[in-house]
């Protein structure tokens, strides 16, 4: 059991939230340990931050679990899931089983495909870039890509670029795959399309803003939950958009450092970290707007139900975060055991299926809010 003023220190240690959709596991997360592959750290039982922390494989015989999130831990151990994307994506593999309902099954087959969708228009905007070093005009890359890389001319131009830039020519196309590959969610700047972390980032400062309607206008007590949501909101942003800064200096002039192994090692941390960051606020959103669309401030009375849920599931900035020192650490595990089996009646031994419900409409919610606008789409 960790203390309820116990704060991270790294992102390992913090853990990647998992979506569960079993009552009491709503404010868990999961992280490697060295003794067992997994270990779940579940927060909310006694109304604090306090944290208890089991192996991962005791979550069957210490908790009633849904079908939905017997597959999901499955995948995870199964898939090694230790990153936010990682998490997402198993996320998205379970969903299309359906075993999450028929809305959540929706959302993440239009999940997976706008996924696609971004790491191809990142790689399509990379290589544009490349060949353009080659002395092509816009219109001639957009030419040459249309036709294919297996094309004889595309594949001439590419090992011109990779010459100016001293890259083996072999090499370039594993590099801007692999580069595209781990930069996609935030995307670059001059994309049509914002990626997903640019747009998670403008939903954010939406949401600071009603925070602070909500303190202002509220005149209750139970303000400073929502001043410490907001203050912790605050060093997010800040650490997210002078990492995203540096991305997009780092992609914003093609050159010869750009493929450099050191160079894409840092590249790839700090997309890593980005991710890092914002992992665990689409379930902030996802509780603080409930029905109501996130574009438009709640009613008061709404925002005075979840503080409370709102505060234990806050992701905190991990210290050596807010330090500037960016290692991660994997941590050793926490031992613990608890002989009663969660989010039952202990009456009947039966679920709280008002509450699962409620869960499972939370979660189909937060799956559509990571898609693209759907003009974006289309285009």
């Amino acid at each position: 059991m960790l203390s309820e003023n116990y704060r991270p220190t790294t992102f390992i240690e913090r853990g990647v939230a998992i979506p569960f959709t079993t009552p009491a596991l709503q404010y868990s997360r999961a992280r490697p340990s060295d003794r067992d592959e997994f270990e779940i750290l579940i927060g909310g039982f006694t109304g604090d931050r306090t944290i208890y922390v089991l192996p991962f494989k005791a979550l069957a015989e210490s908790f009633n679990l849904t079908v939905h999130d017997r597959a999901l831990a499955e995948d995870i151990v199964a898939n090694g899931v230790r990153t936010p994307h990682a998490m997402r994506l198993s996320a998205y593999r379970v969903a299309l089983t359906g075993l999450a309902g028929a809305a959540a099954r929706t959302a993440a087959r239009q999940g997976l495909d706008a996924e696609k969708d971004m790491e191809l228009l990142t790689q399509y905007l990379l290589t544009s870039r490349v060949l353009e070093l080659s002395g092509l005009t816009a219109q001639q890359v957009s030419q040459l890509i249309a036709a294919g890389k297996d094309d004889a001319r595309i594949r001439r131009e590419i090992k011109a670029a990779a010459v100016k830039l001293g890259i083996d020519p072999e090499k370039l196309n594993p590099y801007i795959d692999e580069t595209a590959r781990f930069s996609y969610p935030i995307g670059l700047p001059t994309a049509p399309v914002p990626g997903s972390v640019r747009r998670m980032f403008n939903r954010l400062k939406k949401f600071d803003e009603h925070l602070e309607h909500f303190i202002e206008t509220s005149k209750s007590e139970r303000a400073n939950i929502a001043q410490f949501a907001r203050d912790t909101l605050a060093l997010t942003l800040g650490l997210t958009e002078e990492t995203v800064v540096l991305v997009d200096k780092r992609l914003g002039t093609i050159d010869k450092a750009t493929f450099v192994a050191s160079n894409l090692r840092a590249l790839k941390l700090d997309c890593e970290r980005v991710n890092w960051l914002l992992d665990g606020w689409e379930d902030i959103l996802a509780l603080y707007y409930g029905e109501h669309p996130d574009s438009r401030q709640p009613p008061n009375s709404h925002v005075m139900r979840i503080l409370d849920p709102l505060f234990l599931k806050l992701p905190m900035v991990p210290t050596k975060e807010i330090a500037g020192d960016h290692d991660v650490v994997k941590e050793s595990p926490i031992k613990t055991r608890r002989a009663v089996r969660a989010s039952e009646d202990w009456r009947t031994g039966d679920m709280d299926l008002e509450t699962l419900l409620r869960i499972e409409q939370m979660k189909a919610r937060v799956l559509k809010a990571t898609l693209p606008p759907k003009d974006a789409q289309r285009g």
